[in-house]
């Protein structure tokens, strides 16, 4: 089971004019089926998705749940979800008898719309943010939906909370350079690097390519997106959480000089929210043992980048 969730002020869904599912501030829920799942992958999902703790408490801190905000949810049937773009219309018909599978089901949760799937639907939704927070009940490094990745998933998703609404500046600082950190460079792939259970909000998706590699999976995108759509290396880019201890450090990543103009001059150079929210997540990450691990591989790669550098008068 797969599912999307885009945090609203408002949304409503349409089909033939009628309004058939609307519900003020709370989450659009993109809901995927596949033939595999049954009724416990429902309720574990309808257990998890309201008690992510996205929203803000008095304090300014990502720590309420849906219910504790008191928010609603907007569930959506999209089997595309599962979409496969190998040929042969086999995989497309294995999910599109999941999805017409789950209408038979039951609906858990401070479910206040349920929106059926139709070639004629409207739907029209008015984000809180830029947060778009995939969740998956099996994941590609969990096929047999043992678990092992929960953790991981809810720390990506606070994670993406944290950095949906802060960048480095207050407009875009793509325009500096000409968002030279959005294109690969001549001749090479070069992508960001997914931490645990990201790959799922990519799988089947246009214009985006995952390449496994020994440090992870490289996630290569078709050029310049939503913040949103991008995963948390990238909303991160150009600092990078720094594992000291058991400390979290934020520095500029050793990989943005070659890129990024605003490198040079460090999280002195950038809004203090963005430097804050970064710490913050590294913070998160650090936490999790999944998570741990790649923000280790990403400490010492930065700290082997700068030791070459310096070794070469590079800076």
């Amino acid at each position: 089971m797969r599912c999307v969730i885009q945090k609203v002020t408002r949304a409503s869904v349409t089909v033939g004019g009628e309004t058939v599912g609307e519900i003020g501030a709370g989450f659009v829920v993109l809901i995927g089926v596949s033939t595999e799942d049954g009724e416990a992958d429902v309720r574990y999902m309808a257990d998890k998705v309201p008690n992510l703790r996205i929203f803000e408490d008095a304090e300014g801190r990502m720590n309420r749940s849906l219910i504790d905000a008191g928010g609603a949810i907007l569930a959506v049937s999209q089997f595309t979800l599962y979409g496969d773009a190998r040929p042969g219309p086999a995989q497309a018909r294995l999910y599109a008898r999941g999805a017409a599978r789950a209408g038979r089901g039951t609906v858990h949760g401070p479910c206040r719309g349920l929106a059926r799937p139709r070639a004629d639907r409207g739907d029209r939704a008015l984000p809180h943010g830029d947060a778009r927070l995939p969740r998956q009940r099996r994941s590609l490094h969990d096929p047999d939906g043992l678990g092992k990745n929960d953790m991981s998933e809810d720390t990506l998703a606070r994670c993406r909370a944290l950095l949906a609404d802060v960048t480095p500046l207050p407009g875009d600082c793509g325009e500096l350079c000409g968002a030279a950190c959005c294109a690969s460079l001549p001749g090479e792939e070069t992508g960001m690097l997914l931490f645990p259970g990201e790959e799922a909000m990519y799988v089947g998706r246009d214009g985006w390519r995952m390449i496994p590699t020994s440090s992870g999976t490289l996630l290569i995108c078709p050029g310049r997106c939503a913040r949103g759509e991008r995963p948390v290396a990238c909303m991160l880019f150009p600092l990078l959480p720094l594992v000291r201890g058991e400390e979290i450090r934020v520095a500029a990543d050793a990989r943005a000089r070659a890129v990024c103009p605003l490198a040079a001059s460090g999280p002195r150079g950038m809004r203090p929210g963005f430097v804050e929210a970064v710490r913050a997540c590294g913070a998160l990450l650090a936490a999790d043992p999944d998570t741990r691990d790649a923000l280790l591989r990403l400490t010492r790669a930065h700290d082997d980048l700068r030791l070459t550098r310096q070794r070469f008068g590079g800076g």
